[in-house]
This record gives C-alpha cells, structure tokens and sequence, in this order.
C-alpha cells in the first residue's frame, strides 16, 4: 500500500468521522425549541442514570459482599456529592474513586 492509498483512507475516515459528529447538531437544531425535546433533555438524563445505578447494585449483590459494600458505597457518596455540589464530572470522579479506594481496602 503507497502513501496515496493511506492518506486517502486517513482522509475518508476523518470525514465520516467529522459528519456523525456534526450532522446530528445540524439536524436536529431546529426541533431544539420543542417542549418536549425540551422536556425530555430535563427528565432523561436522571431516570438513564437510576437504571444504570439500580442494574449495577443488582450485578454486585450475585458477586458477593464485598463488591456489593463497596458498589454501594461508592453510589452512596456519589449521590451526596452530586446533591451538594450539583457538578456531575466532579460527583462521577469522586464516585469512581471511592470505588476503587473502597474495593481495594474491603478486599
């Protein structure tokens, strides 16, 4: 394969990669006024989240006491700290690490 051949690909691959990024801002720009768009961007984000802590809780109860302890600790501190300081990257941070702070020392 010459040079040609790869900077075709590389230049293929980054304009697809470009247009799934940007197309679906252009696209769906003019329905971001919707209320239920609107509605929906409030509300989701919350109940995706309940589902994936409550599935996660589930899994760690069949693997035993220790994951469990420490699963639960770590959604534990992450809702208190997502309540008090309202940062999502801060409270998912905080939550990982406990996490693993929690595992390595209930191990």
């Amino acid at each position: 394969m010459d040079i040609y051949n790869i900077l075709l690909a590389i230049a293929v691959m980054t304009a697809i990669t470009f247009s799934q990024k940007y197309l679906p801002f252009v696209a769906l720009s003019s329905v971001a006024d919707n209320r239920a768009i609107q509605y929906l961007g409030q509300k989701l984000p919350a109940g995706v989240m309940l589902i994936l802590s409550l599935f996660t809780l589930k899994e760690a109860a069949h693997q035993g006491e220790m994951i469990f302890s420490a699963s639960f600790g770590a959604a534990f501190f992450t809702a208190i700290i997502h309540i008090w300081f309202r940062h999502a990257l801060l409270s998912i941070f905080g939550g990982v690490i406990i996490y693993g702070l929690l595992k390595s020392f209930l191990s």
